[in-house]
């Protein structure tokens, strides 16, 4: 649902407050305590859901009535205008089918690369080199950083449902305000990757139990310049990633385990927002019974570590196997840039392997039945 409205782009002749003035305080919840801009009603095993962004609305839940109220009472305010079932928002695409829905930015995905002149590029089967040495200070200083810097802002966006390419877009995002030629040329490396990647979505299946479980990683020390370790998690729920995040540590890790300590904090974290906005859907999760055990922390072999995709550049046999883990696949989009070395990735057969028991995804840092 979208909201009518006006900007002003002009002289503003009123005093505008950015804050409450003074006599005039009123305290209030917005949204639930997970997410000020979700809105959560609930009536018995009725729910309905808002979320907002800006004028931008999305409307869903089992209680039909309620949100037809819902609709109904913000139209006699304001002019809305009832976009029907969610097929695009802020860029994201959603489709349907009969196991759940699937999200990609594909559109989004295609106008960047003609956007950067990189839609008739030569692929490149990884977002980054393995072997790959970034310094900050290394090499000849872009005279302008503005390509660069719309490139990174670009591709962070892209993240949204490409953890493939987070870890790249992190480490790229460092170099931001004094890159070099190197740097340059690694970000177009990432577009070449987004070119052979481009009709990657994530797939989201419907569960008849819900199950909470995630990964997380570190790589020690691997900043070059700082020495500072990378953090990363992942959770998913079921078989469905709903969350993910490879981020440089804030100060340096003295040991590995140090390392490690940091990146199950960042996790831990993230468990709890998601158990907390768990509970605001209605599942009955607490914060107090995570904290009580119910949650095992166990180790993950390297071979079934999915976060480690977040940490460092794999090759592209373990970056597709973990892509597969993660719930990514294809559309079936990627002739329309014209090459023809793009209509599979291997995904088929390493889907079968793992369907078919030879890879275990039970070993899971966190994990609720």
């Amino acid at each position: 649902m979208d909201v009518n409205n006006t900007f002003l782009y002009g002289d503003l002749n009123h005093t505008i407050y950015m804050a409450q003035p003074s006599g005039y305080e009123v305290k209030a919840q917005l949204g639930t305590t997970a997410d000020a801009s979700l809105f959560v009603k609930r009536s018995g095993d009725n729910i309905a859901i808002v979320l907002i962004y800006v004028d931008d609305l999305i409307v869903t839940g089992n209680w039909v009535y309620e949100t037809k109220q819902l609709q109904l009472n913000i139209s006699t305010r304001l002019k809305i205008k009832d976009l029907g079932c969610l097929n695009h928002f802020l860029g994201l695409e959603v489709s349907y089918n009969s196991s759940g829905l699937v999200l990609h930015q594909s559109k989004y995905t295609r106008e960047l690369l003609q956007r950067f002149g990189m839609y008739d590029a030569k692929t490149a089967v990884t977002p980054i080199d393995v072997n790959i040495k970034l310094y900050k200070k290394s090499g000849t200083k872009l005279e302008d950083p503005t390509e660069y810097r719309q490139i990174i802002g670009s591709l962070s966006y892209l993240t949204l449902t490409r953890p493939d390419i987070a870890f790249s877009v992190g480490v790229l995002s460092r170099f931001m305000q004094e890159p070099r030629k190197s740097h340059l040329f690694a970000s177009r490396r990432a577009l070449r990757y987004i070119k052979y990647t481009i009709g990657f979505e994530l797939d989201f299946k419907r569960e008849s139990r819900i199950k909470l479980k995630g990964f997380c990683d570190t790589d020690y020390a691997r900043d070059l310049d700082e020495r500072r370790s990378r953090s990363a998690y992942v959770f998913f729920i079921g078989d469905s990633v709903v969350s993910w995040c490879s981020k440089h540590q804030p100060i340096v890790s003295l040991s590995t385990t140090e390392a490690e300590y940091r990146a199950s904090t960042l996790a831990a974290q993230e468990l709890a927002w998601l158990v907390r906005l768990l509970q605001e859907l209605n599942q009955k999760w607490t914060i107090k019974s995570m904290l009580s055990g119910e949650i095992d922390l166990v180790h993950v072999d390297t071979s079934l570590q999915v976060a480690d995709m977040l940490t460092k550049g794999l090759p592209k046999a373990k970056r597709v196997e973990f892509c597969v883990m993660m719930g990514m696949k294809e559309i079936g989009i990627e002739r329309e840039c014209g090459n023809t070395n793009t209509t599979d990735f291997g995904y088929g057969k390493i889907s079968k392997d793992i369907k078919g028991g030879s890879a275990d995804l039970r070993g899971a840092v966190w994990r609720r039945s």
